[in-house]
């Protein structure tokens, strides 16, 4: 539990704008003729379209600059900034691997694996029942019905640990923070060893040469405002889940992700430890599963850790995250 921003809501783009823009055609060399009055419409649109993109990505990039300044005048109050890092090309970036089909039998030039023919037919666990009157909570991307983008629950979430500047009770507080989550959405975990990978918020989601015809299990890795500057500041650590289309139902589920850890925060001077750095993982490990930062200090997703706030999870976490856990199986990713 540990990031820099609160930023703005970055749901996923909606199909229409971003087909338009994939589609293979607006790439493709003109032919050699006059445009009709058609084309130079259908070119009008798309630039139309691009420049809004465009827009909406540097308006999002000026959002987050302000509120790094906002991060590092709370440090000098004593605070530690947690939350969410989802760069918008990261996005846009996923998005278009997402929109080839994985095929039966995978392609490994496209960006996706073949699909896991080991995954259950049913969740491997259910979420225990949402509070009745819950606190605030939101969703980071959601479907065109509101509904949340979720993990598929009939396979494991494997992760790996890159252990590379962890403190002394880093596999300690990641164990705690991972249970916590798997306890209140039913998802199980899989910790499937250690890792050199490189802490990077530009991790790819599909890395065959390092993981094989899969997806890339969850990093969770260490690092500092040197190795990664989105540290800088009072940020605590960083989080970025990715997701692919799923072909079979054409839309987005979560299949990968990294958390960053600041190693200063929890191995340098003034270094938080037990509950609070359990809790501050268990922040982040909020964002990787689908939870989003929410104004309110009762709960565990509020953007600041403070002496005084959560340990644990609120009422609101905990419905957002039987929202979470209660997700399709997905057989065909």
């Amino acid at each position: 539990m540990a990031d820099e921003s609160a930023g703005p809501d970055d749901e996923v783009p909606g199909d229409d704008p971003f087909r338009a823009l994939l589609d293979p055609e607006f790439a493709r060399a003109a032919t050699v003729r006059e445009p009709s009055a058609q084309d130079r419409a259908e070119a009008a649109r798309r630039a139309e379209r691009a420049s809004s993109l465009a827009a909406r990505v540097a308006a999002d990039g000026a959002a987050r600059a302000h509120e790094a300044r906002r991060v590092r005048r709370r440090q000098r109050r004593g605070w530690i900034v947690l939350g969410l890092v989802l760069v918008p090309l990261i996005g846009l970036a996923v998005w278009r691997m997402s929109v080839h089909s994985t095929g039966s039998g995978g392609d490994l030039s496209s960006g996706h694996p073949a699909p896991d023919l080991s995954a259950a037919r049913s969740p491997l666990g259910k979420p225990p029942p949402s509070p009745r009157d819950p606190g605030p909570f939101a969703f980071i991307h959601s479907h065109a019905d509101g509904s949340p983008v979720t993990w598929d629950p009939c396979r494991p979430i494997r992760y790996v640990v890159n252990p590379a500047g962890a403190p002394a009770s880093g596999d300690e507080v990641i164990r705690g923070a991972i249970r916590r989550t798997s306890e209140a959405t039913g998802l199980e975990f899989e910790a499937a060893g250690e890792t050199d990978e490189a802490a990077s918020v530009n991790r790819p989601p599909f890395q065959p040469g390092r993981y094989g015809d899969r997806w890339a299990p969850v990093l969770i890795a260490w690092s500092d405002e040197e190795a990664t500057p989105e540290l800088g500041g009072a940020v605590a650590g960083l989080t970025v889940p990715l997701a692919a289309t799923d072909p079979q139902r054409d839309e987005l589920a979560y299949v990968s992700g990294v958390i960053i850890l600041d190693t200063d925060v929890f191995a340098g001077a003034g270094s938080v430890s037990g509950d609070r750095a359990r809790a501050i993982v268990q922040h982040e490990a909020g964002h990787l599963v689908g939870l989003d930062h929410v104004d309110d200090a009762h709960q565990l997703m509020y953007p600041s850790a403070r002496e005084r706030s959560a340990l644990d999870w609120g009422s609101g976490d905990l419905a957002g995250l039987h929202q979470l856990g209660s997700g399709t199986c997905r057989p065909a990713l």
